[in-house]
């Protein structure tokens, strides 16, 4: 396994659903590094796509050199 993306509309929502999700992996014996983890991001970057509450959009940096 290597990404884990969690959507919720609100911030509770998003820690009820974390904790989900961490129980899941417990139960399995998986793990993940800290280190590497992002929290409660609003728009985070993912696969050359920007991802927010109005959806999935193309990074401007990754389309830039296209225009260019």
């Amino acid at each position: 396994m290597d990404d884990i993306l969690v959507f919720s509309f609100t911030l509770e929502e998003h820690l009820e659903h974390l904790q989900s999700v961490f129980d899941i992996l417990k139960e399995q014996q998986l793990f993940v590094k800290e280190s590497k983890c992002a929290f409660a991001q609003q728009s985070p970057e993912y696969l050359g796509h920007i991802i927010s509450d109005k959806g999935v959009a193309t990074d401007p940096a990754k389309t830039e050199a296209m225009l260019q």
